[in-house]
């Protein structure tokens, strides 16, 4: 999102990220039991579809490609038919949208590829034809995979397809970063470049009019229907007669709150679990020592800690004769910390 992407283009990330979840959620559950993911991403459940609406030498070529297809429904994207000629044409802007991958060279030299986050797939007529195809390299869907926990949720999609202004969803993903915190104080110039407004709106009431104002606003709606965890109030900070910084306060409810990661005890924890087994080389016992220590406040950074710790592994320059015992030791560092933070 750090592109400046336009409401429709929003809704196109958010539902092409949803999309590639659900099939990554749906082929962990049935083949990703043994093994490293790297050896089994098949997304066979996608191929399915995609065997249905083109011939088996496209099929056989993409697969040859290391392609993965994702399909999705028009319906989806919460775009009224009326306006699929102007989602046409973001999809092609969307189809050349860049990523980079992060690559560790010899002697640990960090590089950089950048390619784009999928190919477009899209029928000439959309009205007769409600779906289109994201279509993924698989190093690009992997490191998509590995970051599929952290912190995306079913919220941020649902400001992203409801908010009328792009700003709202930036500034909710902005707050969404301060998970445990009333408040939060960013200055001015540093929000505008947040919001990659470079010359537009920089008349301060303008700013205030149109973006800080109408973002409250949204937020606010969403929040009082169940559809966003969040809103918030905020308030100028002045240097003399200059606007300096914005002060936010940030509005949430337990209950709405507990909405963001549901059935924790059961779908997470299993993920946690599978995440040590897999990454960290860890045996059942000492991965459900570590998941019996997690709730919903550390969660994502133990997600983070796996990260982590599944990178420093898989470097050819990596000394850690005993994974497990390594990561025993990390976690037990890490709980002890946050015991003594509480």
């Amino acid at each position: 999102m750090r592109y400046d992407y336009s409401v429709h283009e929003q809704r196109i990330y958010a539902t092409i990220i949803e999309a590639l979840q659900k099939s990554f959620n749906d082929e962990k559950n049935n083949v990703f039991r043994n093994g490293y993911p790297e050896n089994r991403l098949l997304l066979e459940n996608s191929w399915d579809d995609f065997r249905k609406d083109f011939d088996q030498k496209d099929v056989e070529y993409e697969k040859s490609m290391d392609s993965l297809p994702i399909k999705i429904m028009m319906k989806d994207f919460g775009v009224p038919s009326n306006h699929y000629d102007q989602l046409k044409r973001d999809f092609v802007n969307f189809g050349s949208s860049p990523v980079g991958l992060r690559i560790i060279g010899s002697k640990g030299v960090e590089w950089i590829e950048y390619q784009c986050l999928c190919r477009m797939r899209i029928p000439t007529n959309l009205q007769r034809i409600n779906r289109v195809y994201a279509l993924f390299t698989k190093p690009v869907a992997l490191e998509m995979y590995r970051a599929m926990h952290a912190g995306y949720t079913t919220f941020m999609k649902e400001v992203i397809l409801k908010s009328q202004s792009k700003y709202t969803p930036r500034i909710y993903m902005f707050l969404s970063a301060y998970p445990n915190k009333q408040s939060c104080f960013i200055p001015y110039e540093e929000l505008r470049l947040y919001l990659r407004l470079d010359v537009s709106y920089k008349d301060f009431k303008n700013f205030k009019d149109k973006i800080l104002c109408v973002a409250c606003e949204e937020l606010k709606i969403l929040y009082n229907k169940g559809l966003s965890n969040l809103y918030f109030d905020y308030s100028p900070v002045f240097d003399g007669d200059q606007v300096s910084g914005i002060s936010f306060q940030i509005k949430r409810l337990d209950n709405i709150k507990e909405i963001e990661i549901p059935y924790y005890d059961d779908i997470l924890k299993k993920n946690l679990f599978r995440l040590l087994t897999v990454y960290c080389g860890c045996t059942d016992k000492t991965a459900s020592f570590i998941v019996d220590k997690s709730d919903n406040d550390s969660y994502q950074q133990i997600c983070l800690k796996i990260d982590e710790l599944y990178e420093k592994f898989s470097s050819e320059f990596c000394k850690v004769s005993d994974m497990e015992a390594y990561t025993l030791k990390v976690f037990e560092n890490f709980f002890k910390s946050n015991s003594k933070a509480v």
